[in-house]
């Protein structure tokens, strides 16, 4: 969709997909009746390979699905097992309009904002509601509810219980579908301290659908937790090569070089990214802390700004920009923005782990160690986006905080001494 008003060559495309292939198309709609158009083309020689059309009552669409995608493998001239045809032909749901409800809480719950993932939560429901037995839609929700936890938009024993109430409903009804079994990864990983089943839920998951670009990149972020960070760069070019203009995933890969010492790569890819979406407020959060592990520190500030204004003021950004200010010496500002935390989460959840955070900047250790005692109290272990335990495990700027025996005691208790 990010080509679609654009008039690039498809040969520059094929280079930034990193694809052979380009298979492209168009639907026209009129009445009950839709026609959709698709050709294949060789983006390295931009030659047709193969098109073909698809008149059909709207009610066939996924027949249509299913005839489109035997026609491209018969096209590359690809010998599918009966297995393989088996899931082609498999219809996750037969109503239509639930398909379309879960298409949109999938768009949405791609944007990795609070209101997108709000809006997600309703077009999933709505799904579930017309075909109380699709699956995906259940995996949808409790996927949402994981980033509710992760994001620090919800407390974690809101949030989790409800993603793996979502998660066994869909494992119930379709045990082989990959989408749930890698959302319990991550229930494991985020809120359970189960380090070990989280990591075969998702290889279970990426066993069942390779091309799930979405497990690779959690299965990613539990090994760099893990301190495993050449695995963890593996599966996160696995899940940039399946899904190349992924936000979350370049944003995450890029968190991935920061932490493993290659800031200036970091640096190219948080620009990179920056480019494709201006807009995503996490970008420039972790652009920002990137500049000041390189002394660019007014260049740090400026990010971090531009990230909370993005986020609508929203209390994460809020404690990353008082972070900075403390690290950078500006306190006057910095405990502006503390004392304004501490009162808003008197009214709405605001992880722990950014008061620590904060706290730590400000070398007020006892306090910081005194919040993250509470932080495991409330299982705000560990997510992708900075607000939780394990990311203090990580982080660059957090690594004067880690000498303290406090430190090496928590891991202990997590279960992650010596890993």
């Amino acid at each position: 969709m990010q080509y679609k008003s654009k008039s690039k060559p498809i040969v520059e495309i094929g280079r930034e997909l990193n694809a052979g292939t380009i298979l492209e198309g168009s639907v026209r709609k009129a009445g009950n009746r839709v026609r959709i158009t698709i050709q294949m083309i060789d983006a390295i020689h931009d030659k047709h390979l193969w098109a073909e059309s698809f008149d059909r009552e709207l009610l066939d669409i996924f027949a249509i699905q299913s005839d489109v995608a035997e026609r491209v493998a018969e096209a590359l001239r690809i010998q599918l097992l009966s297995a393989e045809k088996k899931d082609i032909e498999r219809r996750a749901t037969e109503s239509s309009e639930a398909f379309t409800q879960y298409l949109k809480g999938r768009y949405h719950w791609n944007e990795r904002t609070r209101e997108g993932n709000d809006k997600a939560v309703k077009y999933f429901e709505e799904a579930v509601k017309l075909d109380p037995k699709y699956a995906l839609a259940y995996a949808g929700l409790a996927d949402c509810y994981i980033i509710y936890g992760d994001y620090g938009w919800m407390e974690p024993k809101d949030a989790f219980p409800k993603a793996e109430q979502a998660i066994s409903r869909a494992v119930e009804l379709d045990p082989r579908l990959a989408e749930p079994h890698a959302s319990l990864g991550v229930v494991y990983n985020s809120y359970e301290a189960e380090w070990d089943k989280a990591e075969k839920e998702f290889k279970q998951a990426i066993e069942l659908k390779p091309s799930y670009a979405t497990a690779h990149m959690w299965y990613g972020l539990l090994l760099m937790f893990l301190g495993r960070y050449d695995e963890a760069y593996d599966q996160l070019q696995s899940a940039r090569e399946l899904d190349p203009l992924s936000r979350v995933v370049g944003v995450n890969l890029g968190a991935l070089l920061l932490y493993m010492g290659k800031t200036r790569d970091a640096i190219e890819q948080f620009e990179t990214a920056i480019e494709a979406n201006p807009d995503f407020p996490y970008i420039h959060t972790v652009l920002g802390f990137a500049y000041y592990l390189e002394s660019r520190i007014n260049e740090a500030i400026s990010e971090l700004r531009k990230g909370l204004v993005m986020s609508g003021g929203d209390p994460e950004p809020k404690a990353d920009l008082a972070c900075i200010l403390g690290f950078a010496g500006f306190r006057d500002e910095a405990d502006k923005l503390l004392e304004e935390l501490k009162e808003h989460s008197r009214t709405v959840y605001i992880s722990k782990v950014k008061i620590a955070q904060i706290l730590f900047a400000f070398r007020r250790a006892d306090e910081a160690f005194d919040y993250l005692d509470k932080a495991y109290a409330e299982k705000s272990l560990t997510a992708d986006h900075g607000s939780t335990l394990l990311n203090l495990r990580v982080l660059p700027w957090f690594s004067e905080a880690r000498k303290d025996p406090r430190w090496g005691a928590l891991e202990k208790r997590l279960g992650l001494s010596g890993v």
